[in-house]
Order: C-alpha cells, then structure tokens, then sequence
C-alpha cells in the first residue's frame, strides 16, 4: 500500500508545474548570494534584448554577469522585487528589462515573441544558504530570479498549514531568500495561507487564501489545485505582477509608516477575471453592453482594491484589438472619495493624466467629452435623470459604471422640510440609484454595483450576485470580527443577570418597565442607561484591546436624545473624575430648556478644530453619540462596544452593529448591548448573510459551573494544574514550562480516550470557552475558580487541536492579557440571606414570626436606614403577599412536596415580578438599591414563609 505522505504531495505539485510551464532547476543551478538562475536569466536576456546585451558586455568586460547581479540586488535594496521586474535595471545606461509583459494587441508579433520569451522554473528542496541543510519545499523563478517560495505539509504526516507557517516564522528574516520573493505560501492538501513579507514575524503576518469558507473537493485532486492550476500559472504570475501589484504606506499600531503591497486575495481575482470574461463574451455576441452586475463583497472584502485593479482591467479590455470602454466611472461618497478609494487607486498608477477626480455634473461632461479614462465622482451628484441627461449627449460612448457601496443623511429640501417633524434616516445612495438604472435601458454602459447587504430591492432591479464573499469567510478569515456572537439585548441581560448571586448584577427589570413607559429621550431614564453604559465600559470595554484603548459607541434613537445623552454623559463623567471624553454627531440644531438662547448642535457641543471622525480617533475620547450617522461606511478599528438606544432591524442591523468588525491589534471580539429588546431582529437580520449565527437568548448562566465540573470528572487534569498554568502566565515564564503542562495532558488525553472521544472532550472545553465569553461579555463573573479555568481551557483547546503538531502556545500566549481581569472574590449580600435560612437550603435558622420583625431586621442586615414611611411600603407589600391568592393557591396546590423546589421553580418568579410591579409604583427611587443588594430576595424570602406558617404548611 503505497502512503500519500508529503513527499507525495510534494512531487505532484512540482509534476503539475512542470506540465503548466515550468521548467524544472537544481540547487547547482543557482547562485545563492543573489539568488538567481544565471543560465536562465542569460537565456531570457538573450531572447529578447541581444543587442543591449551585448552593449553590457563591451562597456564591462569580463564581469558583465556579475556587475548584472549586482545591479539587480542593488535596485532590491529600496524597491520590491516586482518594482524593479516593472522597470528593469540600469547597466552603464543600458536599460535592461526583466519581464515582458503580455500585448493588449495582436498587432505586434515582436512583442508576443518577447512575452512568450518569459521564463518560469521552480527548484525543489532549494538549499537556500551555503553549508546548511535546511531547505525550502519549492522555490518558483520568473527570469531566474527568485520570484514565490512554497512550504507545503500534508495531513497524513499529521502536519497542516499551520506547521508550515511556523516553519517559516522559526528561519532567518535576514536571510535574502525571506525578503526578495514578492509571496510566501504555507499550504497544506486542503487549505492555504500567504504572506508578502515578515513585518512582525509571527502568524499574523500570514491571512488566508482560499477558494471558500472551506475548499471545494475536487475529484481525483487536492483541494488545494487551484494554486498550480490557476495562481501559479505563468500567465496568471506575469497579470499580477503587472495589474496587482503596486506600493501604498501602511501605519503601523505604534505610529511608524511602512512601505508595503498587496497579493490579490482569491476573491478579488475571480471577480476581476470573471467579470471582464463575462463583458467581453456578450458584447462579441452582439455589440451591445446594456450590462448590470452585483457584486456582494462582505466588509473586510478589500473593496477599494478590487474597484482599483477592476477599472485597470477595464479600461484595458479589447476586442478585436479595439478597447470597448471609453470611459470608466466610478461613483463612490463624499468620504471614500477624500480619502480610502481615491487613495488607493492613485497609488496603483504610474501613468499621469490618466485619472480625474470631478466634484461637479459640469466637470464630469467635460471629462467624458475629452475621453478621460478613469473619472471618479460623488455619488451624491447623481440621479437617474441626471445620468440620462449625460448619457445622451454621449451617446456613442461606450461607459462602465462602477457603483461603490455609499450611504449618507437627507439633505437639502428634504432634510429642511422633514425636521421638526420626522427624524432624517440616514439613506442607501446606492440602492436609489441602482433602483432607477434598473427600471432603464442604457445599450452602451454597463453598471458594476459593489455592496456587503443587497437588499431584496437591489437584487430585484441587478439580479443575483455575480460574485459573493461572504461574511463567513471573512471571519473566517480573520479580515472581520464576528459582531453577531456578543450581542445583548436588554430581556437577555435580565434573564442572566437576575440569576447571577452578585453585587454587579444590574436593574434590567425597572429599565424594561420605564421603556414602556417613557419615551427615549426622558432625562432620568438615560442617566439609567448611563450608568449601566459606563459599569459595562469600565468592567469589559476598558479591557477588550490592549493598553485599554477601547472605544465605544451610542446609538440614540433621535437628536433630541443624542443631545441629551451627551450632556448628561459628560455630567458624570466630570463627577466621577474619569478622563473620557465624548463625541456626538446629528444633523441640524435642537432647542431645549437647558439653554435658552442657543440651539444645540454638533459644531457648539463638539468644540473641535477636525472633523468628528479624525478627532475621535484621539486616545481621550471613548465615547461617539450617533444620531442616524456613522451607522454606515464608518470605519474605526478601536470601536469595540456599542449601545443600542434605537431599535434596529434587517440591512440597518447589520450595517450598524458591522461598524464593531474591524480589526486591530489584540482585537479579538466585540460586544452590542441593546436596550430596546430588539435581538432577535437583529439576529434574523444577520441570518441573511451568514451561514453560522448563534442565538445566545435562552443561555442559562447555571450552564457554566456544570460544565466545568463535567470537564473536572473526566480526570484529565487537576485543580492544581490550573493554578500552575496561571502562575507561569502571570510570571511571564518561558513558554517551555506552559509547554509542559499542555504536553502532559496533551499525553493522558490521547492515552486515555479514542479519536472520537477526544472530539467529545474537546468539544466540551469549547462549549465551556463559548459560555465563558458570552456570560463574561455581561457581568464581571467573580468565581477565581472558573476564571483561572476560562485562561486555562482557552489555550488547552487551541493546544489539543488534533491538526498540526508544532503547536502553537507561544503565540497564543501573547492573547494572555485579553483574558486576565482583576476579580475579587466578594461575598454578596444574597449569599449572606441565604446563609439565614434553615429549610430551604441555608446554615443558620433564623425565624421571624411577624412582618415588623423582617422589617426591623433589614437595618441590622443590609446596613441600610430606614424611615417610617420605607417601612410602611415594606409592610404593606409583605401583608399583601401573605393574603395573595394566587400565591397561596400554588401552596396549597403542593401541599407535601419539596417546598424549596416549589419556592425556586414557582413563587420566587412570581414574588420577583410582584415585587417589582409595587416598588415601582409605590417607592421608585429604592428599587435599584433593593435588587443590587439583595433585599428583595429576603423581603420575598420571608413573606413565602410567613404565607406557608400562616397556611400550616410544613
């Protein structure tokens, strides 16, 4: 039987490369100082410049090929390799190229020769130094210079991806075969992940690069095919490099500017490739465009990458060696054009006057009418009888709209005429527009429309998706957080928290009461919110990315309310001395009482010199306040947490609750607190574009404790070895001890259970990290004990991943931070109550024989002072438990059972709502300190069993 091991693997990659045009090189063929081929790049020099070859060779002599080499290393000091490919080297003024790209013609066959006269060869095991035995899988040359290098790892040696990764971050980054190539591929038979270089070297350097979510299967392949049979093809190599790839700074967490490039991601090609496909096949049929394409690109999709390399493509496009389009528009907001899309598109050319940015309509006839190229432009300049009015005093030409996904506030009449009456929603540009093109016939333009949320609306008006990446895949991906899985409503906040047996639990129930009541924008119920707002931020936000740099955001539901959200926030903030500051953001001016002679508005509240969204990028503020703006487009990495005044549901919710998903740094999950019971809106709404969204509504916080003594009876690890694990991580101790731990029980899991119940017990420590995240999401979880276990099952599970065998604890542990809070451990009032009770569960009988006795004995216990009118209002509500009907009914209804299961599973509900309802309507202002300290478990406590003694219930 013959084994399919990673030389297998290996050897069928290097068949496949060989039959799609590469020629096959030893390690004796390469000079290892410069890594390049000199036989194949004298042989390519050769081809195609003869006559500059030989003007090298006279004006240097014998050393020519050295002084080349040189000449080649020397341009890689301060350019990328594909750079220097793009604009050859300079030998004593004779230019010498390095790459022939492919015509856009048919016109010139001397320039097809010398395209056809490219290069490609791969080595494999390329020793990539002198004198030592480590090797590179394969190693790929364009010209016999090093161009990709390739590790690749096969599941049935036990090894995955992520081995090959590791393998890479352990080499020498010195090394010039790690900073010349332009890609680095750690593949194993099933999946993919590339770098372009070694900024941080460590895996995060690495994203993935695959098909889907998971790669298709395909028959009698791995499914990692498409590498060799699209990706690395050279005709797919020489495109990319001349298309792909071009230089743009990227900021750095700590400040510092660096020059970097992109490699396209799978999806980014497949749109491109199938797109131009597509628009060329039927114009051939007909001569006719009348074209309409949606393409559904999740955040983190790299949109304006794809809208840059697309126009290229575009605009290059031939038919019959004529270019179909006269002229490329993009249509993008106001924002995006200042700043993301025109930056990155102009950093992508080389040729000047190719591209102009018009801010007017008149600007815009005027470039079409003079065939500029590429026009970028606002959307907000656009309406379908505009475009009409364009398009027919250009009616011969042939125009490509590229519509980007933009969102905006009403302005201008409607906005002047609506306020005062309705609030301005913030509105989809995009889908009024693609809403009026669709009702159209344009016979010479083709619309490309690039959107994470097609509503129903827009894909009645394009059709289906042309293309999709998905959601999932972007999480999947680590492009994009997952925002659905940490979103709170207020009834899920209630249900946990009002089982949670601690001081930090919150007065959900008289803040759902209130909503009913009061509108949104009554002062006293947002000082409520506030002060849940800001117990949330200070014990989860503050801590979710590094240095506490967290932001969060407040969604109100009007203007009005998002004044006076601001005023108020900033009132308490000033009175606990905290140093946040906050921002607010709405359109227009709102009169209140507050202050007479001066509307508010978000240039007088702000006091800022820029604009909301630069400022807020400043350390001190913490807090953004929205009316119906930045609920779209707006991208700030830091914004970790919004609250949710507003009820939100469909594309809203999800284009709202997105604004958390972007990446940074130590950014590993978010959090939504909704106040309007709107979850399970906002679930269903996520549903539409995901595969995998959980429903957390019905999660018992008593699942936790269970699962972790379910986990401790498997016997696999002790409480000590917990401790242990803690200790080390505190101490900041070299990985080898963590090391050893996690090897130790790596040994019994695997010793003591088969691969299926390994799967079993692994899931259940993944069930535990789940409910973990989610509780500790909510409230501050003060048990030591299961918050040690919550550090320790984290990394045992990413540990005990059957798939890889390097591990990888060392640079998990760099995440440590994310999971240590500092918990007290604190005896809560409720534990104290309970420890009174005899009967039903406690250690000391403590009875009381009349309601005045309760009363009295509230002081002494909760170190609270009554007045008489407070004790009157207690009185009276216990009196009326004990003549209730209904309680009594369901007492004397299980007269003889277990009445502590009856008190827990029955009454104590009822009592609670009971409570409730009468301390809300008869002493408001002490119900928040009643629930926060547990009184009114006593208060009901008491009165059941003052109701069962009265019955002569035993």
């Amino acid at each position: 039987m013959t084994r399919p091991t990673e030389e297998k693997f290996e050897s069928h990659f290097c068949d496949k490369l060989g039959k799609n045009g590469y020629r096959k090189r030893l390690n004796q063929s390469i000079d290892l100082n410069y890594h390049i081929d000199e036989d194949l790049l004298v042989e390519f020099l050769e081809k195609t410049q003869p006559e500059e070859l030989n003007q090298v060779k006279n004006d240097v002599g014998n050393d020519w090929l050295e002084k080349i080499k040189k000449e080649i290393n020397k341009e890689l000091k301060d350019k990328k390799l594909f750079e220097v490919l793009k604009e050859g080297i300079n030998v004593y003024n004779n230019r010498l190229k390095l790459i022939y790209f492919e015509p856009e013609t048919t016109l010139s066959k001397e320039e097809r020769r010398r395209y056809e006269s490219n290069i490609f060869s791969y080595v494999r095991q390329y020793t990539f130094k002198l004198e030592a035995i480590d090797s590179i899988d394969i190693v790929l040359f364009l010209n016999g210079i090093a161009l990709i290098t390739i590790e690749l790892k096969s599941q049935w040696n036990g090894q995955v991806v992520d081995d090959a990764v590791y393998q890479y971050i352990q080499r020498d980054k010195n090394l010039q075969i790690f900073k010349t190539p332009i890609l680095h591929i750690a593949s194993d038979t099933e999946k993919a992940k590339v770098t372009t270089h070694f900024k941080r070297n460590s895996s995060e350097d690495f994203v993935w690069f695959n098909k889907d979510v998971e790669n298709p299967t395909v028959k009698e392949e791995y499914a990692v095919e498409y590498l060799y049979n699209e990706i690395l093809l050279p005709k797919s190599l020489i495109e990319i490099i001349e298309h792909y790839l071009y230089c743009f700074y990227e900021k750095l967490p700590n400040g510092k500017k660096i020059r970097t490039f992109f490699f396209p991601r799978y999806h980014q090609r497949r749109t491109v490739i199938n797109l131009n496909r597509d628009i060329a096949k039927k114009f051939k049929k007909d001569k006719k465009l009348n074209l309409r394409y949606l393409i559904q690109h999740s955040a983190g999709s790299g949109k304006s990458y794809t809208i840059s390399v697309l126009q290229k493509f575009l605009r290059y496009m031939h038919i019959e060696n004529k270019p179909i389009f006269d002229s490329i528009i993009i249509l993008t907001d106001r924002v995006n054009l200042d700043s993301q899309l025109k930056g990155t598109i102009s950093a992508s050319e080389t040729q000047q006057n190719l591209i102009e940015y018009v801010e007017k309509t008149p600007d815009l006839a005027k470039a079409l009418n003079k065939n500029t190229k590429v026009i970028i432009t606002t959307i907000q300049k656009f309406s379908v009888k505009k475009l009409n009015e364009i398009l027919e005093r250009q009616k011969d030409k042939k125009i490509c709209f590229i519509i980007d996904e933009a969102h905006r506030s009403q302005s201008g009449k409607l906005h002047k005429n609506m306020v005062g009456y309705f609030e301005p929603e913030e509105a989809n540009i995009q889908e009024e527009l693609i809403s009026g093109i669709g009702k159209r016939t344009f016979p010479n333009c083709v619309f490309v429309a690039l959107t994470a949320t097609p509503s129903g609306k827009t894909i009645n008006m394009f059709g289906q998706p042309f293309d999709v990446y998905s959601m999932d895949q972007a999480e999947q991906e680590d492009y994009i957080l997952n925002v659905s899985e940490n979103i709170i409503t207020y009834n899920t906040l209630y249900q946990l928290s009002h089982k949670l047996k601690s001081e930090e639990e919150f007065p959900p129930l008289i803040v759902a009461k209130k909503l009913k009541n009061k509108a949104y924008e009554d002062e006293g119920l947002i000082k409520n919110k506030l002060d849940i707002i800001l117990k949330i931020f200070d014990n989860h936000t503050k801590y979710a990315i590094k240095n506490n740099s967290a932001k969060a955001m407040i969604v109100t539901s009007s203007r009005k309310a998002a004044v006076k959200y601001k005023l108020i926030l900033d009132e308490i903030l000033k009175q606990k001395g905290l140093n946040y500051k906050s921002l607010v953001a709405f359109t227009g001016s709102i009169p209140l009482k507050r202050r007479k002679n001066q509307p508010y508005t978000e240039v007088n509240m702000n006091n800022i010199k820029d604009k909301i969204e630069e400022e807020f990028k400043n350390p001190e503020y913490r807090f953004l306040i929205v009316a119906n703006k930045f609920q779209y487009g707006f991208n700030q990495p830091l914004l970790h947490t919004m609250f949710l005044d507003k009820s939100i549901s469909g594309i809203n919710a999800v284009q709202t609750i997105s604004r958390l998903n972007r990446i940074f740094p130590n950014k590993h999950n978010t959090l939504a607190v909704d106040f309007t019971n709107s979850y399970n809106e906002i679930i269903k709404a996520f549903k539409r574009f995901k595969k995998e969204v959980n429903d957390y509504s019905g999660l018992d916080v008593k699942e936790l404790p269970r699962i972790y003594q379910e986990i401790l009876k498997c016997n696999i690890f002790t409480k000590k070895d917990v401790e242990k694990f803690k200790k080390y991580t505190e101490e900041n101790k070299h990985p080898r001890h963590l090391e050893h731990i996690a090897s130790e029980i790596k040994n019994k899991v695997n010793k003591k259970y088969s691969i299926e119940e390994r799967r079993t017990f692994r899931s259940l420590l993944n069930k535990f990290n789940n409910t973990f995240k989610y509780l500790n999401n909510l409230l501050i979880i003060k048990d030591i004990e299961l918050n040690n276990f919550a550090l320790f099952s984290y990394y045992i599970y990413n540990y005990l991943n059957p798939l890889g065998k390097s591990g990888k604890l060392d640079e998990e542990l760099n995440k440590v931070f994310l999971r240590r809070h500092k918990i007290k451990l604190e005896k809560t009032k409720t534990e104290e109550t309970k420890e009174r009770t005899s009967k039903y569960g406690g250690k000391k009988d403590i009875r009381y024989t009349t309601v005045k006795e309760v009363v009295e004995s509230i002081n002494s216990k909760f170190e609270l002072t009554q007045d008489d009118n407070e004790k009157g209002i207690i009185e009276d509500y216990m009196n009326k438990v004990i003549e209730d009907d209904e309680i009594k009914s369901d007492l004397l209804a299980n007269k003889g059972k277990d009445m502590n299961k009856i008190y827990r599973d029955v009454v104590s509900k009822k009592l609670k709502n009971k409570f409730i309802n009468y301390f809300i309507s008869n002493n408001t202002e002490k119900v928040s300190d009643y629930l926060n300290n547990g009184i009114d478990k006593f208060i009901n406590f008491e009165a059941f069993r003052l109701t069962t003694a009265n019955l002569g219930i035993i």
